[in-house]
This record gives structure tokens, C-alpha cells and sequence, in this order.
């Protein structure tokens, strides 16, 4: 009797290990089922124009750069604030929209100023001209501390804003942010 639930257990193991060997088509791309970015925030919305609420973000967190006025600010508005200091040639508060965690920061608020000088006017304009045929903001998350502004580019290809959350878990500007040329096809 005992040899005969050996040979049974054995039995049920072998057909349980052929079931899961059967040809089946492939079901995705070999990301892990959960760990895919998500589309945390979607919004009919110009980049490049600020409503009358976010002006006034804007103009409490240019007055003593306290990041705590961002509490309640999601992503997209983050990267609106942002793109409203560059058109303004407002560097300043541009640069403290950048992440503040020392390990994060990538250059110093004087060379920021001296680059924008230059570039800033050019990337303006080119902003202009790339957001302007945007008529709808995507933030994808990429986990709980970083992600994304997906935006179209020429062709099929997308680019991204990169955001991350600084150590008080306000949504801040990474420092390079821009990420061209991702064919999402």
C-alpha cells in the first residue's frame, strides 16, 4: 500500500511537470506581469501655459524656494513650473526646481546661470516649438520616486522629462531631464 501512494504521488508530479512543458504561445515581452511603467497622470493641458493656480505656485515658491509650497503638486505641474522659469529666462528659480539631493545635483547653481545665458534663449524657443503641437500630457511612473512627461518628437519616436522625488517625496526636475529619440513602436 505504501509503495502504491509513491508511485501515485510520482505519477501526479510527472503530469503536473508535462502540463507546464506544453507549447503555449509567449504572453509579453519578458517584462515581469506587474512591474510594467504605468500611465499615472493624463491631462488636456498646454506645457508651456500656466493657469492661474499654478501662477501662483509659481510665485510662492520663487519667493523664498521652499519646496514645501510643491507638497501638493503633482509631476506635470512640476515640469509647468519649470518650463515657465525657462521661458521667462527666470534661471534661478529654474535651477531650484531641480532635484535638491546633494548626490543628485550635477552642477552648481553659478555655472547654471553662466550655461543659461547662452542656451537658455535656444531652448526656449525649441520647448515653444516641441510642446506646441502637444495636446495631451502623459506622466508615466516609473516606481513610487521616478518617472516621466512622455512627449512626441518627429516620426514615431517620443521623448521623455525626466522627474524624480527628492527625500521629502516632493516631485523635482532631474538634472539632464531631456531623453531623446525612444521609437515606441
Amino acid at each position: 500500500m505504501k509503495k502504491g501512494w509513491k508511485v501515485l504521488a510520482a505519477i501526479c508530479l510527472s503530469s503536473a511537470l508535462l502540463l507546464g512543458c506544453q507549447e503555449t504561445e509567449e504572453l509579453g515581452t519578458g517584462t515581469v506581469v506587474g512591474n510594467e511603467n504605468k500611465i499615472a497622470l493624463a491631462e488636456e493641458s498646454n506645457l508651456m501655459q500656466l493657469s492661474p493656480d499654478e501662477l501662483k505656485v509659481y510665485a510662492a515658491f520663487k519667493k523664498k524656494f521652499d519646496d514645501r509650497v510643491l507638497k501638493e503638486a503633482d509631476p506635470i505641474m512640476v515640469a509647468k513650473l519649470y518650463f515657465h522659469a525657462i521661458e521667462t529666462h527666470d534661471y534661478n528659480t529654474q535651477y531650484e526646481l531641480f532635484v535638491d539631493d546633494v548626490e543628485q545635483r550635477e552642477w552648481s547653481k553659478q555655472e547654471h546661470m553662466k550655461m543659461m545665458k547662452e542656451e537658455g534663449p535656444k531652448m526656449a524657443e525649441k520647448m515653444r516649438k516641441l510642446f506646441a503641437r502637444m495636446q495631451e500630457v502623459k506622466f508615466i511612473e516609473v516606481d513610487q520616486k521616478t518617472g516621466y512627461l512622455e512627449f512626441p518628437e518627429e516620426g514615431e519616436n517620443l521623448g521623455q522629462f525626466q522627474m524624480v522625488k527628492n527625500k521629502a517625496g516632493i516631485w523635482k526636475v532631474k538634472f539632464r531631464p531631456m531623453q531623446w529619440g525612444y521609437n515606441m513602436k
